[in-house]
């Protein structure tokens, strides 16, 4: 009697064993159920930009699953290979990369790396830096007073929103931080604004944020004049063209000043200007000549542009340069002669546009730091018209040298009879 007994207890705990391993037993996960593989790289994949099992679901509401070759929300890939060119072009000039195990994005290790790019922290023209931190000081003393600021993603600048701003004290006799002047400072009304004012003197405001230019004896006789002073409104901007305070210093190249007040019209106001591109700085609304007396155009201009020198002549030749323009709707612009103070900064130079180099003549060449010179244009032949006034910058393929060309920064436009 006992050993049936214990026979049927055995049975009992045999039975038990198996239906608690049963429910312990690990499911599959999606993974394991759609039985994926790792995306290998084959012949197959050229010409093709994704796998070809490889969807998008764009669902933010689906739970996002890594190897079910969806690419889902939150997800940059999910089994598919893409050209390196895509991903990045200045970074990779060929190859595929495929996309990483977990899904967090596409590995490169089989991609060709270009010579230089943002991010290999060898700063390359026209990189301005390349990773890492300044002391913001070293980048503008006057206005920092500490801090450390990053380079930019794309390595065009820093980014100073970190940086201190010195707590300036008016009438400390130190102009510091967002200060303009200090206080009894006083200042020719010409050199704040030339297109403005003719004469007199103007007084450092009591906050020593700017001048008090009640003083100052306006011009007249005029019919337009244009410091800049209120930002980018009246202009159609294309291209590299700002309107801003100047701040470049670059390999020992600089223009950090206006010819007056703070703002200029420039070719970017903290980089050097951007290769094989057209930019334009059009009025946006027309002026009026008079039909009357000879009125001329008349604006100053700092000029740092790209040359080749021969080495054994010593000739240059100017690849880079600026020209003005008319128009009068929106048909194509007409090219405007122009003189120059100073004769270094005005002559032939090549224009590239498109796929191919245009003969012209402007202003080019080399202005020591944040130096200006006048720049003139007789507006004769579109007496009693109303016209758009603009101007057209150029700039080829490449750059020599350490690639530190700041391009034109143009101030005080103005149209006044001669």
């Amino acid at each position: 009697m006992k050993d049936f007994g214990l026979k049927i207890f055995l049975v009992l705990v045999v039975l038990i064993f198996v239906s608690c391993g049963a429910d312990t037993k690990r499911p599959k996960d999606d993974a394991d159920n759609n039985g994926n593989d790792d995306v290998e790289l084959s012949d197959d994949d050229s010409g093709n930009t994704e796998n070809d099992n490889t969807t998008i679901n764009d669902d933010d509401n689906s739970g996002a699953v890594c190897g079910n070759n969806v690419i889902e929300f939150g997800e940059p890939c999910d089994g598919n290979v893409v050209d390196c060119v895509e991903i990045d072009s200045s970074k990779y000039t060929g190859g595929k990369a495929r996309c990483k195990k977990d899904c967090t994005g596409f590995d490169d290790i089989t991609c060709d790396m270009a010579d230089d790019y943002c991010g290999d922290d060898n700063v390359v023209y026209p990189e301005v830096c390349d990773g890492g931190f300044v002391s913001c000081v070293s980048i503008n003393s006057s206005l920092y007073s500490g801090g450390d600021a990053q380079c930019k993603d794309d390595c065009a600048g820093y980014d100073v929103s970190d940086c201190e701003i010195t707590q300036a004290e008016c009438g400390d006799g130190k102009v510091e931080g967002s200060e303009v002047c200090e206080k009894d400072d006083l200042e020719d009304c010409v050199d704040i604004d030339s297109s403005t004012f003719e004469g007199g003197k103007a007084r450092c405001e009591k906050d020593c944020s700017g001048w008090d230019t009640i003083t100052c004896e306006e011009k007249t006789g005029g019919t337009y004049s244009e410091g800049f002073e209120n930002g980018s409104s009246g202009w159609d901007l294309t291209g590299d063209f700002e309107i801003g305070t100047p701040n470049y210093n670059i390999n020992t190249v600089e223009i950090a000043s206006a010819k007056s007040g703070s703002n200029v019209l420039g070719t970017k106001l903290d980089a050097s200007y951007t290769l094989s591109i057209v930019s334009t700085a059009f009025m946006a609304n027309k002026v009026d000549i008079p039909a009357t007396g000879k009125y001329v155009l008349r604006f100053w201009a700092y000029v740092y542009t790209d040359f080749d020198e021969d080495g054994t002549t010593g000739a240059k030749s100017f690849f880079d340069g600026l020209i003005v323009l008319y128009r009068f709707g929106d048909e194509t612009p007409t090219e405007l002669p122009v003189i120059a103070e100073n004769s270094d900064l005005h002559g032939l130079f090549k224009g590239y546009e498109g796929t191919s180099y245009l003969d012209l003549t402007g202003l080019r060449g080399t202005s020591l730091n944040n130096e200006y010179s006048l720049f003139s244009v007789d507006l004769s032949t579109l007496a009693g018209t109303s016209v758009y006034l603009g101007f057209k910058f150029y700039s080829d393929t490449m750059q020599g040298g350490d690639g530190s060309f700041p391009g034109i920064y143009i101030d005080d436009i103005e149209i006044v009879e001669e």
